[in-house]
């Protein structure tokens, strides 16, 4: 198994929910999220237990999810506490609830069965709240392995020839990576010998899926004021091979470049280039798992091995965290 369970997720973001709940599935569980009423999110299995309808199908009333199939409705916990056809509801009937936390403009969801870690271990986007910057956001959906993701996003000289649109081509390229704990690294240092202004960028991952890329142009070898821009790169897995990967861009408030412009810049970047190049990946490794296959690795890999392998021994942890959760419960005594 590729996951880890015992997690924040990024699970959209917050203006999203201003059009209604967000149904999606992550790790491969339905889940839908809504905000209620006190202005409080919830999160429910998006499943009933009855002929198992998805209850983002149906309606909020008075805070309740109501299955449009059969009526049943379910409060934020997960207890069936109404029947709008008038019968009886049925009190054996619940749904798996997720704790679900705001932040940064991110909605984060805790996908494990043990108690959520403290929020404050939740990466800080602050930008996206900053005013001297104007963010710009999207969402991806890709056919593959969130770990491929990661990998193309920590080498950031495949931008080179893969995005034309950045012009890299002629530039002598840097790249170092390194280790901040449970997080990994990558800087690359672009100088162009024409225009005389080199730019950097540093990556930063931290698990299961965040990345954080600080990117620095710096005209006239430093003779100039420095432009710097943010971009925030979340990624979740909706399933073992499909991955939902949200975007933004944070750019000073008097930046020439449009929102619209920024936004069509990276359309082309992730969905029409980057998609169709780690789909494509997918799609010639099949089932097996990278190292599987025996990759030829080359130096600028150096920092997606560093996170391949902190992320594994994080699942390897996990895996046996649930192992032991589930022997405990199993070796419970049965109550009279």
């Amino acid at each position: 198994m590729t996951y880890i369970y015992n997690a924040w997720y990024p699970a959209g973001w917050v203006h999203e929910l201003e059009k209604g709940p967000i149904a999606r599935k992550f790790l491969d569980i339905p889940v839908m999220i809504y905000r209620l009423s006190t202005g409080v999110l919830a999160a429910l299995h998006d499943r009933c237990p009855h002929r198992f309808a998805p209850f983002s199908y149906g309606t909020i009333v008075e805070d309740k999810v109501r299955c449009i199939y059969h009526g049943l409705e379910f409060d934020s916990a997960g207890r069936c506490v109404g029947n709008a056809l008038c019968f009886a509801a049925p009190k054996v009937a619940k749904v798996r609830s997720f704790p679900v936390f705001e932040q940064d403009n991110v909605v984060w969801i805790w996908m494990g069965e043990e108690e959520p870690a403290d929020t404050s271990t939740i990466p800080r986007y602050a930008y996206h709240n900053d005013p001297k910057y104007r963010c710009v956001y999207g969402n991806n959906y890709t056919k593959a392995d969130y770990r491929l993701l990661c990998d193309n996003l920590m080498d950031l000289t495949h931008i080179v020839l893969l995005h034309p649109v950045f012009d890299a081509l002629h530039r002598k390229q840097s790249f170092k990576s390194w280790e901040e704990g449970d997080d990994v690294l990558a800087s690359y240092s672009a100088v162009e010998p024409h225009e005389e202004y080199h730019t950097i960028n540093t990556i930063r991952w931290a698990a299961p899926g965040n990345h954080d890329l600080e990117m620095h142009i710096i005209p006239d070898f430093g003779k100039g004021p420095v432009i710097q821009e943010w971009s925030a790169n979340l990624l979740t897995p909706e399933t073992k091979y499909t991955s939902h990967y949200l975007w933004s861009v944070a750019v000073s408030v008097d930046s020439p470049e449009t929102d619209e412009q920024i936004y069509d810049r990276m359309i082309q970047v992730v969905d029409r280039e980057d998609s169709w190049m780690i789909e494509g990946v997918q799609d010639r490794m099949g089932e097996a798992d990278l190292f599987d296959l025996d990759p030829v690795l080359i130096a600028t890999d150096a920092a997606g091995v560093r996170m391949r392998r902190k992320l594994a021994a994080m699942v390897e942890k996990d895996a046996a965290r649930r192992a032991a959760r589930a022997a405990s419960r199993e070796a419970a005594p049965v109550s009279a």
